[in-house]
């Protein structure tokens, strides 16, 4: 189970925890410490074992969820819960308080490992694939040490792997294989299997003799092809948009390219900053064709433009997420709107479609603060959050 699953796990029991203060409901449960409750446990994880493997043996593959194991293979349907928690308090309880992705069965207090359930979208960005792909992923670096089925309900966390071994480990139990491997988290995993190395300047689409000089060439800086997958993840790319002088809610913008800045989820590594851009001209406002991938978790800063000035001065313009920019793919759960950009443009991919999803890309307008001084350059710089900010296109306003 990743890393996130844990910090998920937590913070699901101590939200349900909250929502029970006061309330005479079901008894609370807890992790356990005590041997002799680890060692009860494992005795019914190595019968889901057993089954497991039979069950495997006889059908060629692993079972969608431990329920399909019943009664084929584990008669007793309680052999699938965990005894701490068969007597601490109802399944039902144990499960309001789990981030239950990964415990994908109503009938199991364990969580399987490798159960067909999409892996959450805060982790990968690709077309959909399922926990069960990305276990194999791990399995194909660690071999058989990946777990096949855990049990949150003790301190340390039991893990009994796929070949059979039982060891405890933290929550994020791959913090027991940090420093013998790489990477196992599903951007780690997807970095191992591409092979990448940044699009040359003559690779890009010339430059349009609609685009005037309001309209910065962007090509040294441009670090992804609209047609390519340019963050790493299969079939997430803007091939719907094609290269041209764009109008967009009133504002030209020269798209030809993408400038990619680093953040902490993407397979690519991509640079902090760009050189700077030329710009060589007074301006009343700049306007900005961006998105970022990934939320940050709350509104914060992940980028700026640093505007140099012919005098020598600096100023520095924000791009805060919530604010001048959200996530590039529209749940439709939750728009997201940033409180000072609009949404211009909506498309789709393939990643995208096979989420529900849909794509969309932001102008932001900012007021030069001192629209008497000639500007030089302006650099785009990351401010290496989770978010990973990209933009398309700046547009100058005399």
């Amino acid at each position: 189970m990743a890393g996130r699953v844990g910090r998920l796990f937590l913070l699901g029991m101590l939200l349900w925890l909250a929502g029970t203060k006061g309330q005479s409901a079901e008894p609370l449960v807890t992790t356990t410490r005590d041997p002799v409750e680890q060692e009860r446990c494992l005795d019914r994880l190595n019968q889901v074992f057993e089954a497991l493997r039979k069950f495997r043996s006889e059908q060629h593959r692993l079972p969608d969820a431990l329920s399909e194991l019943v009664p084929d293979y584990i008669q007793d349907r309680r052999t699938l819960i965990c005894p701490f928690v068969d007597k601490s308090a109802d399944l039902r309880t144990w499960m309001a308080g789990l981030y239950k992705d990964v415990i994908a069965d109503e009938v199991s207090s364990y969580a399987y490992e490798f159960c067909l359930v999409r892996l959450p979208r805060e982790w990968w960005r690709g077309v959909a694939r399922t926990y069960r792909d990305y276990k194999e992923d791990q399995r194909g670096v660690i071999g058989d040490k990946v777990p096949l089925i855990r049990c949150m309900a003790h301190e340390p966390r039991i893990n009994v792997s796929f070949g059979g071994d039982w060891y405890p480990s933290d929550t994020e139990w791959e913090t027991r294989f940090e420093g013998a491997h790489p990477d196992l988290s599903p951007a780690g995993l997807q970095a191992r299997k591409v092979s990448h190395s940044f699009p040359a300047a003559q690779d890009f689409p010339g430059r349009n003799p609609a685009a005037d000089s309001t309209m910065l060439d962007l090509t040294s800086s441009y670090n992804g092809l609209l047609q390519s997958d340019w963050q790493g993840y299969p079939g997430n790319n803007l091939k719907s948009l094609p290269p041209a002088v764009h109008e967009l809610d009133g504002v030209k913008f020269d798209v030809r390219g993408v400038v990619q800045l680093a953040g902490r989820k993407l397979p690519i590594t991509f640079p902090a900053r760009t050189a700077p851009i030329s710009v060589g001209r007074r301006c009343k406002r700049i306007h900005v064709l961006q998105g970022t991938a990934f939320t940050p978790g709350d509104v914060m800063e992940i980028a700026r433009y640093k505007l140099q000035y012919a005098d020598g001065s600096v100023e520095q313009l924000a791009v805060t997420y919530g604010v001048h920019v959200a996530d590039w793919w529209l749940n439709p759960e939750n728009s997201n709107v940033p409180s000072k950009a609009r949404v211009v443009w909506t498309g789709l991919n393939d990643a995208a479609k096979s989420w529900g999803e849909s794509l969309r890309l932001f102008l932001t307008t900012y007021d030069n603060p001192h629209p008497d001084r000639e500007i030089l350059s302006v650099t785009f710089e990351s401010a290496m959050k989770r978010s990973s900010p990209f933009m398309l296109a700046i547009t100058v306003e005399r």
